[in-house]
């Protein structure tokens, strides 16, 4: 169970908007075995670029994939709830990524902000 919920908190961290740096790095420590923490720069592209279209246009019930041939990580974006809260459209989505033989998988619920970005929030 704290792996998956760590793998939660890091891969919807790096897909919604937080940024690591040196100094936060050893306090993700725990996250070396996720398949998000094998992903190279390309791959994370792919991955937030699938999540901002399953997000942005396309409607519930909608499953898109990504994979990149140069390091063979995939994924899918599952987004299967939409509803406004505080004038703010929210999607419940389901993340699947795929890195070699680690696997991992999250639900999360997100708010587009006003600057367009998609943020994780808590259900309401």
């Amino acid at each position: 169970m704290r792996q998956k919920l760590q793998f939660s908190l890091l891969c919807g961290l790096l897909l919604f908007g937080w940024n690591a740096t040196p100094a936060r790095a050893e306090l993700w420590s725990w996250a070396t075995e996720t398949a998000i923490s094998r992903f190279s720069p390309e791959d994370i592209d792919l991955l937030r670029a699938t999540a901002d279209e399953a997000l942005d246009n396309h409607p519930d019930d909608t499953e898109l994939g990504w994979e990149n041939p140069n390091t063979g990580h995939s994924g899918t974006i599952r987004v299967f709830g939409t509803k406004e809260v505080s004038s703010q459209i929210c999607r419940q989505v389901f993340v699947k990524n795929n890195a070699i033989k680690i696997q991992g998988s999250a639900q999360y619920f997100v708010c587009k902000q006003d600057d367009g970005i998609w943020q994780i929030t808590a259900p309401q």
